[in-house]
């Protein structure tokens, strides 16, 4: 696995950072046989509020739209959240991981993924 740092975004940021706008993203391309993934990690993560838009939104168990969670085969209901931490972008599409909440608001699954174009996130 290789793992690349953008340096150029990662400077200018830098830059930015010590002139006084606080703004640091560091971002990695990871590349492996198959799959090159993006991740960014904001120096205050992402606070996304996402809802299902159909019962047929999937709760998935990697970055991936073919692992499926296993307590989450049948679906989901419209009732339930998630809140976002982070971002993750790779040849498939673009994911949220985040901890899923049920509509009493309970925690049930922490480190679950979602795709984002399924999904409703403000």
């Amino acid at each position: 696995m290789q793992i690349q740092l953008i340096i150029g975004e990662f400077m200018f940021r830098h830059l930015l950072k010590n002139i006084g706008l606080g703004i640091v993203i560091a971002s990695t391309t990871i590349s492996s046989p198959g799959l090159t993934q993006t991740q960014s990690n904001l120096s205050s993560p992402p606070k996304l509020n996402c809802a299902p838009k159909s019962n047929q939104s999937r709760i998935l168990s990697a970055p991936n739209p073919k692992k499926i969670h296993p307590n989450w085969k049948n679906g989901i209901g419209l009732s339930w959240s998630l809140l976002g931490k982070k971002i993750i972008k790779n040849n498939t599409g673009i994911y949220i991981k985040g901890n899923l909440y049920s509509p009493r608001g309970g925690l049930v699954n922490k480190n679950v993924f979602i795709i984002q174009k399924e999904w409703d996130c403000s």
